[in-house]
């Protein structure tokens, strides 16, 4: 059985006003061709497929998404939906509901999944199955059966119960499969000691942190919730897939992909592909008097595109500041954000001393009057923002 591994969509969602269903449908066809490209038998998406915020458009949402799904289902393929921290556990549950009075589990092509089970899949290729056992974000109502047990707790204790409820369930499922055929785990949680470019809208204090080794060996484990795609300790066969997008400014350096995996035909870890997919490009740019606004589109070539935060300082009395936001705004479409200061001697004593090593735009500034159009320049600039990028991590870890 084929697999492709893909998590955190979190359809709906917005960057400030920036509505991004746009590039998540791009990322969505992405991942749907390389499944037909690939003949995958079973796309898993593990966790956070809707934000919260954005059951409002629920509709229109699963709309899209099927009409791009409609030629792998008709080809066969199935789709495992489960539910992250940010999926409403009562729509999930609603959903499974309704499911279950659609027909037969082993018509289905799509399984939403809000609460922990085992489910069977058959194995087109050789007429055997696959067992998942499928753990959404653990939540009181999924996990922990007398909810009196948590009543009177800190929050801080609560978490325990609940990463102590889910490892017993984890548990629990390794001693329900079949050892003599393949299973797959698959979950939303936070692993700890997990490498992070961002915990999306949460602290690690609100999380529910989890151990590796409550994490035992299956044919392959399929994770959700953290958005740096990556292996857990020297496990290749348990891994992150990473969001298919860039979701904030925490990820604008992170290259995006999704996991393909053959289940039940030798090594897993052999046959296991990073299948690349298509990122937004995102651009935090600090804008001082005396700079040439006219010059920003041609150091940004994906300008119209972009997700930008936008930094500008002007001076009183000197620049017109509603004429040079008025000219960002029209170069920059998508900015999701704009600061907006007037300069002063403590102002510029406070930015210096906030971030002395924001280089990125001096930095493509000589880039542009050094290089000519069409030499690779847009590689250039991207490995320069890298450099800069590692440049800043080194100033901020000494």
């Amino acid at each position: 059985m084929r697999l492709l591994h893909t998590a955190d969509w979190h359809l709906g969602d917005r960057l400030g006003t920036v509505d991004r269903a746009q590039d998540q449908m791009r990322s969505i066809e992405a991942i749907l061709a390389h499944c037909e490209e690939n003949r995958v038998d079973v796309l898993v998406v593990a966790g956070d497929v809707f934000n919260d915020y954005a059951t409002d458009n629920l509709s229109g949402l699963m709309r899209e998404f099927a009409r791009r799904l409609a030629p792998c289902f008709r080809r066969g393929m199935r789709v495992l939906l489960l539910s992250g921290n940010h999926d409403k556990e009562q729509m999930f549950q609603l959903l499974e509901m309704v499911q279950t009075y659609s027909g037969p589990e082993a018509a289905r092509r799509l399984y939403f999944v809000g609460r922990p089970r085992i489910l069977r899949l058959e194995d087109p290729s050789t007429d055997s199955f696959v067992q998942f056992a499928l753990a959404p974000y653990p939540t009181v109502r999924r996990y922990i059966e007398n909810d009196s047990q948590v009543k009177g707790l800190m929050a801080a204790e609560r978490r325990q119960l609940l990463a102590r409820a889910f490892a017993s369930k984890i548990e629990e499922a390794r001693g329900e499969v079949d050892a003599a055929i393949p299973s797959v785990l698959v979950s939303h949680v936070y692993v700890r000691g997990t490498e992070t470019s961002t915990l999306y809208r949460m602290n690690e204090e609100d999380d529910i942190p989890v151990e590796p080794s409550d994490i035992p060996t299956w044919s392959y484990v399929a994770l959700g919730h953290i958005h740096k795609a990556q292996e857990i300790g020297a496990r290749s066969t348990v891994r992150y897939s990473g969001s298919p997008d860039r979701m904030d400014l925490g990820e604008r350096n992170d290259q995006k992909s999704c996991v393909m995996v053959d289940i039940g035909r030798g090594s897993v870890a052999d046959s296991m592909v990073l299948l690349p997919l298509p990122v937004t490009p995102m651009y935090s740019i600090r804008v001082n008097p005396g700079d040439d606004i006219d010059q920003m589109a041609s150091l940004y070539p994906d300008h119209e595109r972009a997700l930008v935060h936008l930094d500008v300082t002007w001076r009183p009395g000197a620049d017109n500041i509603s004429a040079m936001v008025a000219e960002l705004r029209r170069i920059f479409p998508r900015h999701f954000r704009l600061d907006q200061r007037p300069l002063t001697e403590a102002s510029v004593a406070r930015r210096l001393d906030s971030d002395p090593l924001d280089m990125t735009s001096t930095v493509r500034a000589y880039l542009a009057r050094k290089l000519e159009p069409g030499s690779g320049r847009d590689r250039i600039f991207a490995l320069a923002d890298e450099l800069v990028e590692e440049v800043r991590n080194a100033a901020l870890a000494d």
